[in-house]
């Protein structure tokens, strides 16, 4: 059981009864990364990694937490704030679900209990429980006596509860029990997405099944069965996966080579003494078409992909980037030769 301590002078300044560290250390799912630790209020990071702990081992807590940023931006959505009893105020009531704007129609199933509409049911909370959905999987882990979908210690250990009870138990079913919990596709792939973003990845560590199957789920990476493969065998860096999926927020991707299907010596063949590729180790992948057009010296999208990956922050920046661009030389680890006038090869050491 969580409980947050009293706010101070400055608001609650992330003070828990329980330690952020110790609570880091129980939790499944990877470190904090820079990113979540700026993005993530630290009252609902342990919040997020408390639950896991105690209502779903198996569940990354990074999962949990990217479901809060879409949901309501960590109960910060209208303005929201955590108080010292763990309610969001004001309170975070979503549009009415009355089969407009692209909703189900739910009829009242709680006389306006926590959403205050007695004709339509609406999504409350920072975690956006439907009413009728937490009738069923509410919880009072908060331990007031009152299992209250705007309480966020309620609403996150229900949400983990319930991501384990529709599949989550099993890791391999991460994508279904998220799918459940929002039965949209895109829903999924933005959720995983922000998953892996909230997790430092180890250089040369392989990946997780978060990451795994964020990849091979989105619809903007088109990867050869072999390829595939690849990834599903954790054979793949977990730096080329997450950067596979970063680019995806801003382009699709056609992927020629991982490890599979490319020689193990740089320039081609297997022979004793040569440099040996990044492909062979995981650490590289080839991309031979962007937003759907062959890559090449007339790409602009590609061009543009090229400059984003010369752009990233040291860790996901990659080490070789070569390309059909010989003017962009200058930029960090770029190279340009006859090879690569056709695709874009990405490695990482």
């Amino acid at each position: 059981m969580l409980k947050l301590a009293a706010a101070g002078a400055t608001g609650i300044g992330g003070l828990l009864a329980v330690p952020l560290l110790a609570v880091a250390g129980m939790a499944g799912g990877g470190s904090p990364s820079t990113e979540s630790l700026a993005d993530i209020p630290p009252p609902y990071l342990a919040i997020y990694q408390d639950a896991v702990f105690e209502r779903c081992p198996t569940l990354p807590w990074s999962v949990l937490a990217a479901i809060g940023k879409i949901e309501s931006n960590h109960g910060r959505f209208g303005g929201g704030r955590l108080q010292s009893d763990g309610r969001v105020s004001p309170p975070i009531i979503g549009i009415p679900l009355d089969g407009t704007n692209g909703t189900a129609e739910i009829r009242d199933t709680d006389d306006g209990l926590f959403d205050g509409d007695v004709v339509y049911d609406r999504a409350v909370g920072p975690m956006q429980f439907i009413p009728g959905t937490w009738a069923k999987s509410g919880v009072d882990a908060s331990g007031d006596g009152i299992a209250d979908p705007h309480n966020a210690i309620d609403a996150i250990h229900a949400a983990a509860g319930y991501l384990c009870a529709v599949g989550a138990d099993d890791p391999s079913n991460i994508r279904g029990a998220i799918w459940s919990y929002n039965h949209s596709w895109g829903y999924v792939d933005e959720v995983l997405a922000w998953a892996t973003r909230y997790v430092t990845l180890s250089p040369g560590g392989s990946a997780d099944p978060i990451l795994i199957a964020a990849v091979l789920g989105t619809p903007r990476l088109e990867i050869y069965e072999a390829g595939r493969q690849d990834i599903a065998a954790g054979r793949i860096d977990s730096r080329v996966l997450a950067l596979l999926l970063r680019a995806t927020e801003h382009w699709t991707l056609s992927v020629s080579s991982l490890q599979n299907g490319h020689s193990k010596c740089v320039g081609g063949g297997s022979y004793e003494g040569c440099r040996v590729s990044n492909h062979w180790y995981g650490r590289a992948f080839d991309v031979y078409r962007v937003n759907d057009e062959l890559v090449s010296a007339t790409n602009t999208d590609a061009y543009a992909f090229v400059v984003w990956l010369a752009s990233l922050e040291p860790g996901l920046r990659p080490d070789e980037i070569g390309s059909p661009w010989p003017l962009l030389q200058s930029l960090p680890g770029h190279f340009h030769d006859i090879d690569h006038l056709d695709h874009i090869h990405v490695g990482l050491d």
